[in-house]
């Protein structure tokens, strides 16, 4: 396979979560760069296969952009396209150039590493409050301590991963369920972040809150009431990033995180449905000023290339020109799912949104043999968003736990954390309902009666919406789809109490 073949490429420009298996062509999620529309695909919060109307549109682009490689190479390509890139991006977004400042990036996770290393290189000091990996990401902790968080970078480089890029950024994770998997108060969340803000400021740092919109289990934390009160009372020492990874948010909503000073970190791979990873963080002018005089170490340039930041970036000096047209393509298939969702009628998303968490919310709520994790409303409204879009007000991630349930039926108890790992396996294996269905990763969610579990999470994305919308039984054939799904997960929970082939298989 030639170095820029289609598929190459879009495996390519990350570290190695983007390797593909020689035998399966899957990366270590299980997913990769051959659209596969035989799965019932409903887990969009860990990753997404590109969609094989995305694949056509690729298709029809490589020719004439490997010919304007061959004719201009591939720094001036690069740079070219990233240009129509932040264009595309601004448009969808309902922004200009002057009120957001586009920085491209590998991966979600990568984001953590900029913001942070950015504002380093900034304030005098820094302190990073992130939530646990179990909301957010496996190596986010890491990344907001300014460490490699794998042990390839980007640039294909050999990196040690822990070790810090230059120097130690202080961080720490903040929890938002208990042992038990219950939330936390807001109440106390708070006092916790008023507690270690304060202490920090008068200590001579600067903090970064990265708050999460929404989390592995569809949360907004910490919420948003919570987070405004913070910046008043702290001001400019306070900075605030909002991690939107999962990207099931509306313009509307960015814009009016953009408008009250706020970094937002976006990426095209989950509910928008590109092949992962492709990130980018959207920086306001009151972020940006001081963010573009930044200095950063050398080593960011293992994961950033000049031209993934704008002209009159400072950092742009110390990174080196490297076109990573691997990110150049998943961002352009994550651009034509956005563009094809923002072409349909408001109202018939809005009606597949609310259909789709109806029908998933009763199954949930009256199958024992599932238990809908504790979750918030999705409350957004110290933003102010006028009309608000259904997606900003109904959930589409819907986690739960698997039960294990007695000779009539009834509850009696969990699966834990490795049983729950076997079903989510079996269940992408294709060995239940003869298609492989595809759920969100395990997350681990505190303990039941003493034993740990984790959820499985089912998802709505773009391609789900855009492909209900476009036929006539489309919200009957969706909802049969994710009964399907849910059917499937009870079924290879009963196989593995029962007579645990799935443990023989795995």
């Amino acid at each position: 396979m030639s170095r820029l073949d289609p598929d190459a490429l879009l495996a390519s420009g990350g570290d190695e979560r983007l390797a593909l298996d020689p035998a399966s062509g899957l990366n270590i999620y299980g997913y990769g760069v051959v659209p596969r529309p035989g799965d019932l695909a409903m887990g969009s919060s860990t990753a997404s296969t590109i969609s094989a109307q995305a694949r056509e549109a690729l298709a029809a682009s490589h020719a004439p952009l490997m010919e304007q490689v061959r004719r201009d190479g591939e720094e001036v390509t690069y740079r070219t396209e990233v240009t129509r890139l932040s264009g595309r991006l601004h448009a969808l977004l309902g922004v200009d150039g002057a009120n957001a400042d586009v920085l491209f990036s590998p991966s979600g996770t990568d984001l953590h590493l900029l913001a942070t290393t950015l504002l380093a290189g900034a304030t005098r000091s820094l302190l990073t409050i992130t939530l646990e990996g179990s909301e957010t990401g496996s190596g986010v902790v890491t990344a907001a301590g300014g460490r490699h968080f794998m042990s390839q970078a980007p640039d294909g480089s050999r990196v040690a991963k822990g070790m810090p890029l230059e120097e130690v950024h202080q961080s720490l994770s903040l929890p938002v369920r208990d042992d038990t998997g219950a939330l936390i108060p807001s109440i106390e969340i708070e006092r916790q972040l008023d507690l270690t803000i304060g202490a920090a400021i008068r200590a001579g740092r600067d903090c970064l809150l990265v708050t999460a919109d929404v989390t592995k289990t569809g949360l907004i934390a910490p919420d948003l009431d919570t987070v405004f009160r913070l910046k008043a009372r702290y001001g400019d020492r306070l900075w605030i990033m909002v991690d939107a990874c999962q990207l099931r948010i509306s313009p509307a909503t960015i814009r009016a995180y953009l408008a009250r000073g706020m970094m937002v970190a976006i990426t095209g791979s989950k509910f928008m449905g590109g092949p992962i990873f492709s990130g980018a963080l959207l920086c306001p002018p009151p972020v940006a000023r001081p963010l573009s005089a930044a200095m950063v170490p050398a080593a960011l340039g293992a994961y950033f290339g000049q031209d993934d930041v704008p002209e009159g970036w400072a950092m742009r000096r110390h990174l080196p020109r490297r076109a990573n047209l691997g990110l150049l393509l998943r961002w352009q298939a994550a651009l034509f799912e956005w563009e094809q969702l923002q072409a349909l009628g408001g109202d018939d998303v809005a009606q597949t949104i609310q259909s789709f968490a109806t029908a998933v919310t009763r199954r949930l709520t009256g199958d024992a043999a599932f238990e809908p994790i504790a979750t918030r409303p999705l409350d957004r409204g110290a933003l102010q968003v006028s009309q608000p879009h259904k997606i900003d007000t109904t959930p589409t991630i819907f986690p739960f736990l698997l039960a294990r349930l007695d000779g009539a039926g009834r509850r009696a108890g969990w699966l834990d954390r490795d049983e729950t790992r076997l079903v989510y396996d079996h269940l992408a294996s294709g060995k239940v309902a003869s298609r492989s269905i595809r759920l969100g990763q395990p997350v681990a969610c505190g303990a039941r009666g003493g034993v740990p579990v984790s959820a499985l999470r089912l998802c709505l994305s773009a391609r789900l919406i855009v492909d209900c919308c476009g036929k006539a039984d489309g919200m009957e054939r969706l909802a049969e789809d994710a009964m399907l799904a849910l059917d499937g997960a009870a079924q290879a929970a009963r196989d593995l109490a029962v007579a645990t082939p799935l443990r023989k298989s795995a």
